[in-house]
């Protein structure tokens, strides 16, 4: 079980959390024999992670949707399926692309499961 926010999930499908990437330049000059290297600022990488979240009934199911939109341009923690935290990542969209009802495994009561498409970018 992975988390996003506050937001418990069943599943999170996708790449895992990347790590920062940081570029390396080099400096040459005319007229000066030999070379120099500088570290660029490090960059986050945008990622995309799939969810699943059982709700109750399509009400929680449409509030859920709402709740998660929410979301974007803020700062939350991702813990993925693996139980790596990230802090700082930025929630840059989300879309949820099925609302269904479910059977329940264990009784008849009819749940709701939300799967939704996460667009993220880590922050360093």
């Amino acid at each position: 079980m992975g988390s996003i926010a506050s937001f418990n999930f069943l599943q999170m499908k996708g790449p895992g959390i990347p790590e920062p990437s940081a570029g390396i330049e080099s400096l040459d000059r005319p007229w000066v024999d030999g070379s120099a290297w500088r570290a660029m600022a490090t960059k986050g990488a945008e990622f995309e992670l799939e969810t699943y979240e059982g709700v109750a009934n399509v009400i929680e199911a449409n509030g859920t949707e709402e709740s998660y939109k929410a979301l974007i341009g803020q700062l939350v923690t991702v813990v993925d399926d693996l139980g790596q935290t990230k802090p700082n990542v930025l929630v840059q969209g989300v879309r949820v692309i099925r609302k269904q009802a479910t059977l329940s495994p264990t009784d008849t009561a009819a749940t709701y499961l939300v799967q939704a498409v996460w667009a993220l970018k880590t922050m360093y």
